[in-house]
């Protein structure tokens, strides 16, 4: 009876050892912004016959193309888990523009925003398992590990041309995101897939620095103060923070200026494809 027990007990671990499986799956992908918060206005003004039509900007600013690596672990041919490292590269995306007739031209200020960012993806793993083609879906986090916006504005006023750019960085922040896609075996350990991926992310503004402005041909950047250059993002502003509106008196020209933070939507729907290895 013993030894039946042990033999039992030594083709079970035996199948369950067989059906554990070790994968790494390589992928690029592109990301479409989905809408969302309202990212900027459109300004239509004629100051010379006096209509003025503002609209506002919706979307996101997480499109863009992605490269990304996934290393996963199936407890069964059914559940598994998974962990998604992906680096962004966001597409440059219109945040807002503004049209202004005057007497002697039409000049066009259009602002920017391009973003970066590395991410971790842990999540679950739901496959139909079996030897052909399988139907899988995956949920979890997304949390992006680092990163930055490049904000920029521009002009073509003729003779007083502008080009700016500021840098901003993000507090932490955790988001969600999944995927539905199939993968099909092109040998004993190698297969292809491809998948949809959503990610719904928001961020709150931590802090920016200016690091270009330029009208025409002169540099204004070297006759800036630090608190016109760098800004920190607050939930708050009183009468002790470095801010003009709260604290004139105080205002110190020579630190950051302290500004409410806001908050921008990164949500996006990804086309991925990739080769996964089995282990």
């Amino acid at each position: 009876m013993k030894k039946s027990i042990l033999l039992v007990a030594a083709i079970a671990l035996g199948t369950v050892a067989s059906a554990q499986e070790l994968n790494v799956g390589v992928n690029v992908g592109y990301g479409f912004g989905l809408p969302g918060n309202t990212l900027g206005q459109s300004t239509d003004a004629d100051y010379v016959t006096g209509p003025q039509t503002i609209t506002n900007f919706d979307g996101s600013i997480g499109s863009g193309f992605n490269a990304g690596l996934n290393l996963g672990y199936m407890f069964n041919e059914n559940v598994g888990v998974d962990l998604g490292l992906d680096y962004l590269m966001g597409a440059n995306v219109l945040m807002s523009e503004t049209r202004t007739v005057i007497p002697t031209q039409t000049v066009t200020t259009s602002q920017y925003a391009q973003t970066s960012q590395f991410r971790i993806s842990p999540s679950v793993v739901i496959s139909s398992g079996g030897d052909g083609l399988q139907v899988y879906g995956r949920a979890g986090l997304v949390m992006p590990v680092f990163g930055n916006t490049i904000a920029t504005a521009e002009n073509d006023q003729a003779g007083a041309e502008l080009d700016y750019a500021e840098e901003r960085k993000g507090a932490f922040a955790l988001g969600y995101q999944g995927a539905l896609g199939v993968s099909f075996p092109m040998g004993d350990k190698i297969s292809l897939y491809g998948e949809l991926n959503g990610v719904n992310l928001r961020i709150k503004s931590k802090s920016s620095k200016v690091t270009r402005n330029n009208s025409g041909s002169t540099d204004n950047l070297p006759f800036m103060t630090e608190s016109q250059i760098n800004t920190n993002f607050v939930s708050e502003l009183n009468s002790s923070s470095n801010s003009y509106e709260t604290n004139s008196a105080g205002y110190n020209t020579n630190a950051a200026d302290e500004q409410l933070t806001s908050t921008t939507d990164f949500s996006a729907l990804f086309i991925k494809v990739g080769v996964k290895f089995r282990f």
